[in-house]
């Protein structure tokens, strides 16, 4: 699959995240996963406009990811070869990714990607305070298979 395509990873794609949750595999965030997106997002936080580039690790994963406003992130000409185990998108408040949240479901059903956009809204209860990383995330491996720290804004 080749070319540009946008993909909205929104409310009603939480199932697969729900399942694998249910399946033990968890994250380090505290929010649930069945919270609605986002909807009312102003531009006041101080991560609005830092971005970063994915550096690949596994999977080909690749693209450049930016904070459009207080609960959207975008992720622009995005790679990913759409291979794994419940991999999904996550913001961490430390480069460890010890502590995270997951904001898109499942990537692998709608993978492969090739130079698409992404545009993920966080949950209810999320927020970008302490936010550094930003991570295509193997779950139960607890792998990034790319990632990139914040700057700018």
């Amino acid at each position: 699959m080749s070319g540009r395509r946008k993909r909205s990873h929104g409310a009603g794609a939480v199932v697969l995240l729900v399942g694998a949750l249910a399946a033990g595999l968890g994250c380090g965030g505290s929010v649930d996963p069945l919270a609605p997106a986002i909807t009312d997002c102003g531009s006041e936080h101080a991560l609005v406009g830092a971005a970063t580039t994915l550096e690949t690790r596994f999977h080909s994963v690749a693209g450049n990811v930016t904070v459009l406003d207080d609960c959207t992130i975008e992720v622009s000409d995005f790679t990913f070869d759409g291979q794994g185990i419940s991999v999904h998108a996550v913001l961490a408040r430390d480069p460890g990714f010890e502590s995270f949240d997951v904001i898109s479901e499942d990537l692998r059903p709608d993978g492969p990607y090739d130079a698409e956009t992404l545009t993920l809204p966080l949950r209810e209860g999320m927020t970008l305070d302490g936010v550094t990383h930003f991570s295509i995330w193997c779950v139960p491996a607890g792998e990034s298979f790319g990632d990139g720290e914040f700057s700018g804004s």
